[in-house]
């Protein structure tokens, strides 16, 4: 992975959060197997890379459901947490930071981590999180700013102004006017003393605090909402490290070094398989302008696909569906299917196969424009 370790010294905390499921990549992400446990980069998985970024030992918050892959991951990459937090179930950011706050020193410095974020360039990070450390220490919340690349309403936005201002996913037009404005996304990377943070939830939201051991009365709600969009305390230090939190499609594919995959040609366009693990398959599929795959049937797969690029007419049985990009459909058990392309462009979509036999020869052709009906394969 590309994540080599910071070396760091004094009581400093990676508090790594792994209870997310990753929803907007199901159904390669999904409750069972959240995107972070996925050997999606180098062979290793971004809960991985996260445990081994800091050497200290990471204090790991997640939830029940997941106790087992979260010690069968540990153990396969050597990760030896100071202490694992089981939530009962999953109450969101606010109360799985602050039950970290309460597990250890109030002095402690906790560098706060999602397990599913891709950063590239260690040492540029290991220099940002000095300066974060410092800040820390002054009693500040310290979060990294991300240069917006778009008007990205799932991101939280952070001011050029000093102190900064906090604003969590703002509609699409305040975010436009944001980026002209210089703000900055918000990394939901976060460094803080403990007791500074325990405070200002006892300011900001204290019925977390009053019932932070009894989760039936725990709201389920984002530090963004509960304590940064009104925090005075809030430090911002502009990333000068590669960062993607891999919260979409094209932000996947854009990070998947397709070099490494072979490009297997068909009359229609071209395909490569991403990643192949535990009964998931996962392409990139390119047809050219006017053309079209067979009219065909899986009998040991469903598939599920996804739009990145141009215009997709899909038929499944006798229904037909105009797909856009981010827009998705899915493909049942033995459903007769197919894939059109009508544009003068190309057309390419993500195809997420789950099955227990994901072999190319799982393949009826009914029609086909180019002489392989009834061919396997």
């Amino acid at each position: 992975m590309v994540d080599s370790g910071v070396n760091l010294t004094g009581d400093i905390i990676p508090v790594i959060l792994a209870g997310g499921i990753g929803s907007r990549l199901y159904p390669l992400s999904s409750p069972e197997r959240p995107k972070q446990f996925l050997k999606l980069f180098d062979n290793s998985s971004l809960f991985a890379a996260s445990c081994k970024r800091l050497v200290q030992n990471p204090l790991i918050v997640t939830n029940k459901s997941l106790q087992h892959i979260i010690l069968k991951q540990c153990q396969q990459y050597n990760i030896t947490p100071s202490n694992i937090i089981y939530e009962p179930e999953p109450k969101n950011t606010a109360p799985a930071i602050l039950q970290a706050c309460k597990n250890v020193k109030p002095n402690d410095v906790l560098v706060v981590m999602p397990s599913d974020h891709l950063i590239k360039n260690t040492d540029s990070f290991n220099k940002d999180l000095q300066k974060a450390i410092e800040l820390a220490n002054q009693g500040k919340i310290v979060t990294f700013g991300i240069k917006p690349t778009s008007a990205n309403v799932n991101y939280g936005y952070i001011s050029p102004t000093n102190p900064p201002k906090f604003t969590e996913k703002p509609d699409e037009f305040t975010a436009h006017k944001y980026i002209k404005q210089g703000y900055l996304f918000n990394s939901g990377i976060f460094v803080f003393k403990a007791q500074t943070m325990l405070d200002e939830a006892a300011k900001f939201c204290p019925n977390i605090m009053a019932n932070i051991h009894n989760y039936n009365l725990l709201p389920s709600i984002s530090i963004d909402y509960a304590i940064m969009e009104y925090t005075a305390k809030l430090a911002t230090i502009k990333a000068s490290f590669d960062w993607d939190d891999i919260g979409s499609w094209p932000s996947l594919i854009k990070n998947i070094d397709q070099h490494l995959y072979k490009t297997v040609i068909k009359p229609w366009g071209y395909y490569k398989d991403l990643f192949t693990e535990h009964g998931l398959k996962l392409k990139k599929i390119v047809v050219k302008p006017h053309s079209a795959l067979s009219l065909q049937i899986h009998h040991k797969r469903a598939e599920h696909w996804v739009v990145l690029k141009g215009v997709a007419n899909v038929q499944v049985n006798n229904k037909f569906t105009q797909l856009l990009p981010t827009q998705s459909i899915y493909i049942p058990l033995a459903a007769e299917h197919r894939l059109i392309n009508y544009q003068e462009h190309e057309l390419q979509i993500i195809e997420v196969q789950k099955g227990d036999y994901l072999a190319e020869d799982d393949i009826v052709r009914l029609e086909d424009n180019y002489g392989r009906a009834g061919i396997l394969g």
